[in-house]
């Protein structure tokens, strides 16, 4: 079958920078067809399988993927069930902008050279969090597209430096199902704020055997993924909010100021500061 080309010229709002629906079926999703444009998209309900570059991807509810330009994919039933999810395309320029302003704090360039886009899996309060976004971003399309505009701006960034700054390769790792479960669980602010002891109490693991699991499938400490779970979200407040650095600091769960700094500069060849002032809107504060 050949695909079908979507255009950002005839399909993206250039104001906006997007053109967001929320697909209620498999039955109404387009059929196998690539674009110029990237996209999101996030399994709200159910289960699917999306056949993309030539392979196959299972995806259940929570699933969030990056598409890139020149992807070609198209989705199909698992089984019996069906599944809905909102599909928000990007104009490259809104996405651009984005990136260049994280700058090195941000490895677009490994997004782009994986055979299989990026795929995350968000926990069930992340999923709501993203419809009530969706939501908002419709509604003030039809009233003001410049607001619309910066919350799709502002969505982009905590989807990249959420879900999306490991420094990982697309192939899948097989983890234990525990690892999996608990890797997920410590997404959730309360879970990487409190660290260590969420991490032991949700795995019911001894530290030894986590350190050991981290090593082996991450090549990470326990500490280490955590702190990198920490910096993600500073980064996110930061770029999404007017707190100051030190709030920012505890906010994200560091205990202490200069460990933070030291860690993010480290993390992001910049300072907290620095990341924040390479925002474009930074003026407008």
């Amino acid at each position: 079958m050949i695909p079908i080309k979507y255009r950002q010229a005839s399909y993206i709002d250039p104001e906006l920078q997007t053109n967001p629906c929320l697909i209620t079926s498999i039955h109404n999703a387009a059929p196998l067809h690539t674009h110029d444009y990237y996209e999101f998209f996030l399994i709200i309900s159910g289960s699917c399988l999306h056949h993309v570059n030539g392979k196959e991807q299972y995806l259940d509810q929570g699933a969030l993927v990056f598409i890139r330009p020149e992807d070609v994919h198209s989705y199909s039933y698992y089984g019996s069930g069906d599944c809905q999810f909102i599909n928000i395309p990007c104009g490259t320029r809104i996405i651009h902008s984005t990136i260049d302003y994280l700058g090195n704090a941000f490895r677009f360039s490994r997004l782009l050279e994986t055979d299989l886009p990026e795929v995350t899996l968000l926990p069930s309060k992340a999923i709501d969090d993203f419809i009530a976004r969706y939501e908002k971003i419709m509604m003030l399309a039809t009233i003001n597209k410049p607001q619309a505009r910066l919350n799709l701006m502002n969505l982009i960034v905590e989807i990249f430096v959420q879900y999306f700054s490991s420094n990982g390769n697309n192939k899948a790792a097989v983890f234990p199902l525990w690892f999996e479960s608990l890797l997920t669980e410590m997404q959730k602010k309360e879970n990487f704020i409190n660290g260590l002891r969420s991490m032991r109490k949700i795995s019911g693991r001894s530290a030894g055997h986590l350190n050991r699991v981290f090593k082996q499938y991450l090549n990470a400490t326990p500490t280490g993924y955590i702190n990198s779970l920490r910096l993600n979200y500073a980064r996110m407040l930061l770029a999404t909010t007017e707190l100051n650095a030190t709030e920012v600091c505890f906010e994200a769960g560091f205990g202490n100021l200069s460990h933070f700094y030291h860690l993010f500069r480290r993390g992001c060849d910049m300072s907290p500061l620095e990341f924040r002032e390479k925002m474009p809107y930074n003026n407008g504060r």
